[in-house]
């Protein structure tokens, strides 16, 4: 989110640790602007061996898939879309080995150095690829 010039963006770990160090199933990383209520993003990372489609994990549809990146990965974007014009945002899933990752960024509460944030395709490759490593590195990393 950095990479986006987001101001005064801190995170805020709910659960887990996603350095590296060893948690159950799940974790979760909640991204804020400072002195704002709202959440700019949040990336999670679940673990569910039975559950193979990572759109069926945090119980979501509208997600298609995004060819040429690598590994599988969908995306839900709604930064476009008229009905969604007054809470525009975009979410990545994937699934590596039994780990699901989940990236979401809230275009309408984050506020960028020239005002509000406006993503172009390049930062949503960005995210994806960004959501795709954190993933491959949890599934490596994570005990099984």
């Amino acid at each position: 989110m950095n990479e986006l010039r987001a101001r005064d963006l801190h995170t805020e770990v709910g659960s887990g640790d996603l350095n590296g160090v060893p948690f159950p199933q799940e974790a979760s990383c909640g991204l804020r602007q400072l002195n704002d209520d709202g959440q700019s993003g949040a990336i999670n990372m679940k673990r569910t061996p039975d559950i193979s489609h990572p759109a069926e994990v945090w119980r979501q549809e509208g997600y298609r898939e995004i060819l040429g990146m690598g590994e599988r990965i969908w995306v839900e974007d709604v930064t476009t879309d008229p009905v969604w014009a007054d809470f525009p945002r975009i979410s990545f899933v994937t699934r590596i080995g039994e780990w699901n990752g989940s990236f979401t960024i809230y275009e309408y509460n984050t506020v960028t150095e020239s005002g509000a944030l406006h993503l172009t395709d390049e930062n949503k490759r960005r995210a994806a690829e960004f959501v795709i490593d954190w993933t491959r590195r949890v599934a490596e990393t994570q005990p099984k």
